[in-house]
């Protein structure tokens, strides 16, 4: 089995804020937009 599919969904927000994307204090996309994002509930 391979990654826990959670963990990396936390990585590549770390990854975000980390390159800028992101930057501290932006709003981030809501919890719905990230679970169709990532074709999960």
């Amino acid at each position: 089995m391979g990654r826990v599919r959670y963990k990396e969904i936390i990585e590549w927000i770390k990854n975000k804020i980390a390159n800028g994307e992101w930057p501290i204090g932006s709003k981030l996309s809501s919890q719905r937009e990230l679970a169709k994002q990532f074709s999960v509930n």
